[in-house]
């Protein structure tokens, strides 16, 4: 079974001779063996080993070819000028926040009873914060009633490209609908041609301008990870061994505590190759075998740990410790995790210093979960006011906003789930920090989504 993208790839591989290129062959050809693997149900040891020996191919052949740089992709090196640009704060005046990030996309996995948090949370939040070029995947299962409602909704914003993920084995993933979804983002290269990866979920609430510098840090992405004694209960006080037992290290970081979750795509393939070798079992073997645990697994903690471990010096890494004196919620003992020294020798201040998020889970939001159709969407226009009044609401909307301290915490940059970092003394600074860059490099298309909101709700 031959895919046609594949043969275009070798062309374009000849005329272009760069990363970007590599990865998208790369992808390419594993896509194509996976799909195989999923269709055949086979043991995948030797497709594993056909990606490697295609991975070794493409390293050569891209090594061995000249620099390609007098007509080497204009929009792709403008797009970094302008992003570099605006990481050194060079001009006030430069309209740069429009730019294409690099090769970034997000991720939703969902299927069709789902929609009404898509379309009355996610897709309303979106076009009030979003700011940046729109590249949202859905990836639906193939069934009719998917097909039906992906194809409706790739008509309307953010008119999302639209995927059907290639059946798995039931026995795989036991015939859980949780588990399907997990697994599908273990093999996000299927469904997904972006280099950059940001994983949400259909209950993503956006509660403030979404800027480049939210997602990334110059070129790395910004990861926030919980630590010491994190607020879980439930199956979630279970993770940490579960995570332990996928990559063979103890886990760090909790890192279902934001979105979206950025991870370069390649870093994902090579994670699950890494645990083929921990564990000498295909990694569908190995996920049937951990995903029927009945303790249960966060998939973003088992990503997150091995880029700590493996890619540190890709991602910026910023670490949240709940409030130590907060006694009214279980938590996992550090013990499960890290030492308490490994912390202080590897955490620095600055990794410490508190980052703003740029949405909620909404279901698992406090004072709302347990999420109920309905009753809790009741909370969505008054967190969208927070939003929108502290983003200028303020200065162009005042009467609106009236209700509203300006001089307050906007807390929920620093709440996601059942975390909370709103006890840091610096809260307010890194708020600050986050609304400054807002002003000076977003402030035209801010400004006109405030004065729409605003004006939505005069007529309200």
């Amino acid at each position: 079974m031959a895919d046609p993208w594949f043969c275009f790839g070798h062309v374009l591989c000849f005329q272009i001779s760069d990363k970007s290129c590599l990865i998208y062959l790369q992808g390419t050809i594993n896509k194509l063996l996976v799909r195989m693997a999923l269709v055949t149900n086979r043991n995948i040891r030797i497709l594993v080993s056909w990606s490697c020996a295609a991975s070794l191919f493409c390293v050569f052949f891209v090594s061995k070819r000249e620099p390609y740089t007098k007509e080497s992709s204009p929009r792709q090196v403008q797009n970094v000028t302008k992003m570099k640009s605006r990481i050194e704060n060079t001009s006030k005046e430069d309209d740069t926040h429009n730019v294409t990030l690099v090769d970034f996309g997000l991720y939703l996995r969902m299927y069709h009873k789902k929609r009404h948090l898509y379309e009355t949370l996610l897709v309303p939040s979106m076009k009030q914060f979003w700011l940046l070029p729109v590249n949202l995947t859905v990836v639906l299962d193939d069934t009719p009633e998917d097909r039906a409602f992906g194809q409706k909704i790739s008509q309307k914003y953010p008119y999302p490209i639209i995927c059907h993920m290639p059946k798995f084995d039931a026995k795989i993933y036991g015939g859980d609908g949780y588990n399907l979804q997990q697994l599908s983002m273990f093999y996000v290269e299927v469904c997904f041609n972006h280099m950059f990866v940001g994983f949400i979920d259909t209950d993503t609430l956006f509660v403030t301008p979404v800027t480049q510098e939210l997602l990334f840090n110059g070129t790395k992405p910004n990861v926030i990870g919980q630590y010491g004694n994190t607020p879980d209960e439930g199956d979630t006080i279970f993770w940490p061994k579960v995570t332990e037992q996928f990559i063979g290290k103890r886990e760090v970081f909790r890192c279902m505590s934001y979105f979206p979750v950025v991870i370069k795509v390649e870093h994902i393939v090579e994670m699950r190759n890494y645990i083929v070798g921990v564990h000498n079992k295909t990694f569908l073997q190995i996920f049937s075998d951990l995903s029927h645990n009945p303790k249960g697994y966060s998939q973003f903690n088992i990503m997150c740990n091995y880029m700590w471990y493996f890619h540190r010096a890709e991602y910026q890494f910023y670490a949240q410790q709940d409030h130590p004196f907060d006694r009214l919620k279980k938590a996992i003992s550090a013990a499960d995790r890290q030492p308490a020294d490994y912390y202080t020798k590897h955490l620095t201040n600055a990794m410490k210093f508190p980052f703003p998020r740029s949405c909620i889970h909404f279901s698992y939001h406090p004072g709302i979960e347990p999420y109920i159709p309905g009753k809790s969407d009741k909370a969505m226009p008054g967190l969208i006011k927070e939003g929108q009044c502290f983003s200028g609401g303020f200065k162009w909307c005042p009467e609106q906003c009236r209700n509203i301290n300006a001089s307050s915490l906007h807390k929920h940059l620093f709440l996601f789930e059942r975390s909370n970092w709103t006890w840091h003394e610096h809260c307010v600074d890194s708020q600050r920090m986050h609304y400054l860059n807002i002003e000076k490099n977003y402030n035209e298309e801010v400004k006109k989504k405030v004065l729409h909101w605003c004006e939505q709700q005069n007529k309200s």
